[in-house]
């Protein structure tokens, strides 16, 4: 997967823009940033497509900015020239896709049936817009539609909105989503910034989905830490068994045994992606370099630990 796909995934939302002036781009791009997410798609619909590239690229600094509705060659290398990192558009126009691999630019086509899949297969693809989402079925099209292309990543887009995007972000098969609900024509056009940025920051938890779990108290003795956890077991009359790691009651308390993370124990939190947990909570100043995380039996992160403690307990990230 390219630095730009990865980064994509990272992020998790993508904004789609169409912008008839250019004179928004710059306002429109700062308000999707101060809302957390730092990339944004400026689709080529409109003649201030190139202009509004070209501006927010230079004004605002680590901003990932991938062209739109690209339907030729010549909006490739216009969009590029601009700023433009990658390229999307609504379906597989060979030319196109061709062209940009070919000149080792990531580009994401647009698919909607299995035929659309193989195609993309066979020109060597690892990521594809599933468009328009919705209006062919939706999550449970997707997930049916890519069962037997396990090494293919989606990014849907069409339909999505508050009410259905954690649908599609809970699905191992999505490595991103987009769509316009964040920045819409409406309130481009009413510069309606404080809206928009209010927008992407509940994309952003809608797309991380934290939830609290439970919490771990360290304890000095293995003992300790299974008579605490007894204790509670019997007054919240609750279930209580022991792991490697510690006693657990319920879903809300475990006695962690000697040698656990943080000086006190830890706060969990389960998210829909530990990775693009961490690529935010890592904006806010938090590592996860400790030797604490864990691993399924498929050798993929299900849960890790910061290195920084709030009063005295690390924060844990848990795989939904």
């Amino acid at each position: 997967m390219s630095d730009i796909f990865k980064r994509i995934e990272e992020l998790g939302v993508l904004p789609e823009l169409t912008l008839h002036d250019a004179i928004d781009a710059i306002p429109v791009g700062r308000a999707i940033a101060d809302g957390g997410i730092s990339m944004a798609e400026v689709t080529f619909r409109t003649e201030a497509a190139e202009d509004s590239i070209r501006l927010m690229a230079n004004a605002i600094p680590g901003m990932l900015i991938g062209a739109g509705t690209v339907l030729s060659v010549e909006q490739v290398d216009a969009a590029v020239e601009a700023g433009a990192k990658f390229i999307v558009s609504p379906g597989i126009h060979v030319e196109v896709v061709s062209y940009c691999l070919k000149k080792d630019i990531p580009v994401i086509p647009g698919v909607s049936t299995p035929t659309d899949i193989e195609n993309a297969i066979r020109l060597g693809l690892s990521l594809v817009k599933f468009f328009p989402a919705e209006s062919n079925g939706g999550i449970k099209a997707l997930r049916a539609m890519s069962e037997p292309y396990p090494g293919l990543r989606f990014m849907p887009s069409g339909g999505l909105n508050e009410d259905n995007v954690a649908d599609y972000l809970r699905s191992n098969k999505v490595l991103a989503v987009a769509g316009n609900w964040m920045a819409t024509q409406e309130m481009i056009r009413f510069g309606d910034m404080e809206g928009i940025r209010n927008k992407c920051a509940r994309a952003v938890r809608l797309m991380l989905g934290f939830t609290y779990d439970h919490v771990g108290v360290n304890f000095p003795k293995d003992e300790e830490a299974e008579s605490a956890a007894e204790d509670l077991a019997r007054i919240f009359d609750a279930d209580m068994y022991e792991d490697t790691a510690g006693y657990f009651v319920g879903n809300f308390f475990e006695g962690v045994k000697p040698g656990g993370p943080g000086l006190h124990g830890h706060i969990a939190y389960r998210t829909y992606h530990i990775g693009r947990a961490m690529a935010y909570l890592k904006e806010k100043g938090l590592t996860f370099d400790n030797p604490f995380a864990r691993y399924d039996e498929d050798g993929r992160l299900e849960a890790v630990f910061s290195d920084q403690e709030v009063g005295g307990m690390s924060l844990m990230l848990m795989q939904q």
